[in-house]
């Protein structure tokens, strides 16, 4: 068939809770694509959401479930941005800018301590 086009559109849910319902992952808020950090925030989400009801004794209460996505927003927000701002940087291509963007891709290349850092960032650790 036909090539089609579909532009990435980041979202977020206009409620992450509702009595007895929580929205994670995807269903909560859409990134782009960039290094499979919408599957690294579904993990910490799911985390998250387990820690703060898995011993409530009402575990389906809004208020309960405010408290998870309240725990959550700056993480999302954190990737979110991340996620916008990265393809970005590859992006421009003027060339002072292509160069500082290739020396830090050296950078994390060869200072592993850099690396890891930035590794363990985006795994939320």
């Amino acid at each position: 068939g036909e090539r089609q086009r579909y532009p990435l559109v980041l979202t977020h849910a206009c409620a992450q809770a509702v009595p007895y319902g929580v929205v994670v992952g995807n269903a909560a808020h859409t990134l782009h694509p960039v290094a499979g950090q919408g599957f690294n925030l579904t993990v910490r989400d799911l985390v998250q959401l387990a820690s703060t009801v898995g011993a409530a004794p009402a575990p389906g209460a809004l208020s309960l479930l405010q408290q998870y996505v309240q725990r959550r927003e700056q993480d999302q927000a954190l990737i979110s941005q991340a996620s916008r701002w990265v393809p970005e940087l590859f992006r421009v291509q003027q060339p002072l800018f292509a160069h500082s963007r290739q020396l830090g891709l050296v950078a994390m290349d060869i200072l592993p301590g850099l690396r890891q850092g930035f590794a363990r960032r985006a795994m939320g650790l």
